[in-house]
Parts: structure tokens; sequence; C-alpha cells
């Protein structure tokens, strides 16, 4: 949402916003989603392939009512923020001291978890042949292994907040048949989850 609608929802009543909550899970943006001539289209392309994936069988589902709230309401400016440099002597950065992505998808944690273990096995490398952990050219091998990766998903993220933040007929149609392709490309689907998770240096076939 725009920075004004998110400050208006930090503001409000709790009742008031557990009901704008309910309201955009359930019909605030338009109907629920079903199936459409497109949707139909895809299903017969690749229905002989034996790559559908099952979860295009799958209905729509309303997620369950929010009742209350537990904690203090918070909001997350999208932003996309890259450090030149992860090491020096001594210090390496990790997570969001390295990097900030937009908030889409959960993957700036990913990217996190993906830092700390590539980081935690190159200073295991160093303590097993007694190397000083805070030598810049054993950091540095952290940082070669990370960043590359860590600049590919955050133009894949940056790519996402662009696309869907132009509302442009014929943009919107391609953006729908892609997402659909992958829906129904098990092998294409299963790459792109294991590139999320950071299991794959690429979301494509391999």
């Amino acid at each position: 949402m725009s920075p004004e609608e998110a400050s208006r929802h930090k503001s409000m009543s709790s009742e008031d916003f557990v009901m704008s909550v309910n309201r955009a899970l359930d019909f605030g943006y338009g109907p629920h989603p079903s199936s459409s001539s497109l949707d139909h289209y895809m299903e017969k392309l690749f229905s002989g392939s034996g790559h559908t994936a099952a979860s295009t069988k799958e209905c729509f589902e309303v997620p369950p009512r929010a009742i209350g709230l537990i904690s203090e309401r918070m909001a997350f400016p999208l932003s996309l923020m890259h450090s030149h440099d992860y090491v020096s002597k001594g210090l390496a950065l990790v997570g969001d001291a390295a990097h900030t992505v937009h908030p889409l998808a959960g993957q700036g944690v990913n990217l996190g978890f993906g830092d700390a273990a590539a980081l935690a096995k190159v200073i295991s490398e160093g303590v097993s042949v007694g190397a000083d952990i805070g030598d810049l050219s054993l950091l540095s091998r952290y940082e070669n292994d990370r960043k590359a990766a860590n600049v590919a998903m955050a133009a894949v993220l940056d790519g996402f907040q662009k696309m869907y933040s132009v509302d442009f007929g014929p943009l919107n149609v391609l953006r729908a048949a892609a997402f659909h392709g992958a829906q129904y490309i098990s092998p294409l689907k299963r790459n792109i989850i294991s590139y999320a998770m950071g299991d794959k240096k690429s979301p494509l076939f391999s």
C-alpha cells in the first residue's frame, strides 16, 4: 500500500484494523480467484507433458479470519540497498547489514540465512587449517560466494516490485501468462522454489 495508507492503518483503532485485514484477505481486492480461460488453455497445453504441477488442481481457500492484535503494528517500506563491500579485516557483514531487499516472499531472511551459512563454512575451513578467522583473504571468500547470489535475487525482487506497480493491459496479460506458465510446468516451478530457498544458483532449468 502507499505510505499514506500504511500510516492510516498504523493509527486506526485495533477493531478497524482487524476489519481491514479481514477485508483484504477475503474480498478486499476483488472476487475470489477462479479458473479463467487462460487456466483452461494452459492446462490443455501442458496436460500431455506429464509435468503439470499438482497445485493447479487446488481451489482457492479463504484464509482464516483475524480476530485481534497480539503485537504492535509495524510498517516496512519497500527499499533496496546493497553494500559495496561485505568484509574488511576482522569484520563481515551478513543479512540486512550487507543488503536490504523489498519485503516480498520472505526472501530477505532467506538471503540472511545463506550469508550466515556461507560465513560459517568459511570460518570453519579457516579454523581447520589454523588460519586467522579475521584475515581479509579468508573473509573475501565469503563475499565472493554470496555477493553474486544476493545481487541476483535483489534484481529479481526489484523486477517483481516494478512489474506489479504498473497497471497496463498488455503487460498485465504477459505477467499473468508468465506466472501461469510457472504454475503449470512442474520442473520450472520446483527450480524457482529451490532458487528462492537458496538451494540453486538459477531459477531456470539446470
